[in-house]
C-alpha cells in the first residue's frame, strides 16, 4: 500500500480509507468549522431579534410623537376657531344691533369651524338679522339659514286595537288634542310587539 495524501491506497482492491491520524485532524477541524459557524448563527439572530426590537421600538416612539402633534394641532386648531369665532362675534356685535333691528336672540354660539351660531325666538327675526348681516358684512361673511325639521313624537302604550288602522289613530289624537291642521300628520313607524311596548312614532 502507497500512502497518498492523507489516504492510504489499497492496490489489491482499489479502495480508499482514512487513516486514523488524517481522520482525528479532521474530525477536529470540521467541528472547530461547526462551532464558528453557529457562534456566528448565533449572533446574526441575537442582532435580529436586537434590530427588531429597536425597530417596533421607534415605531412605537413615532407613533407617540405623531400623536402629540395631531394633539398639538387639534388644539391650537380649536384654539384658533374659538379665536375667530369670538372676532366673528364682536364684529356683528358692533355692526348689527338687534334693539335697532326690533329682534330677540336667545343666544350666540362659537362653531368649530370658526363662526358664530345666532339663535333667535322667531323667524321673521332670524330673517331680520340674516337680511342685516347681507347688507353690511355680506363680502366678508357667508350666511347660512338652517333647514326646518319636522318634530316627531313618540307615543306608547297604545292599545294593539287602536294600531291596526294608523289612519283612525291619529285622527283620533287629532280630535283629542284639539289639532287644527291633521293633514300635516303622518305615521312614519308603527311597532307591534307586547302590550307594554306597543308604540307609534308620528310626525308632523
Amino acid at each position: 500500500m502507497v500512502p497518498c495524501g492523507g489516504y492510504v491506497l489499497c492496490t489489491t482492491r482499489v479502495m480508499k480509507f482514512y487513516c486514523t491520524r488524517c481522520n482525528n485532524s479532521d474530525i477536529r477541524s470540521m467541528f472547530q468549522e461547526v462551532i464558528q459557524v453557529k457562534e456566528e448563527i448565533c449572533e446574526s439572530k441575537n442582532k435580529i431579534i436586537e434590530n427588531k426590537d429597536q425597530i417596533i421600538a421607534n415605531k412605537e416612539e413615532l407613533i407617540n410623537l405623531l400623536r402629540k402633534e395631531i394633539e398639538k394641532l387639534k388644539e391650537s386648531t380649536s384654539q384658533e376657531n374659538i379665536k375667530i369665532s369670538y372676532h366673528d362675534a364682536k364684529v356683528i356685535e358692533d355692526k348689527i344691533n338687534p334693539t335697532i333691528l326690533g329682534v330677540g336672540v336667545n343666544k350666540i354660539k362659537y362653531v368649530k369651524e370658526g363662526g358664530v351660531a345666532i339663535s333667535c325666538s322667531k323667524e321673521q327675526y332670524i330673517q331680520n338679522i340674516s337680511e342685516s348681516i347681507k347688507r353690511k358684512m355680506g363680502e366678508e361673511y357667508e350666511i347660512k339659514i338652517p333647514e326646518k325639521k319636522n318634530p316627531k313624537i313618540k307615543i306608547f302604550n297604545i292599545e294593539k286595537k287602536s294600531l291596526e288602522d294608523p289612519d283612525v289613530l291619529i285622527e283620533n289624537i287629532v280630535i283629542q288634542n284639539v289639532i287644527c291642521t291633521p293633514a300635516d300628520l303622518y305615521s312614519i313607524m308603527k311597532i307591534l310587539s307586547n302590550y307594554e311596548n306597543r308604540r307609534i312614532k308620528i310626525m308632523s
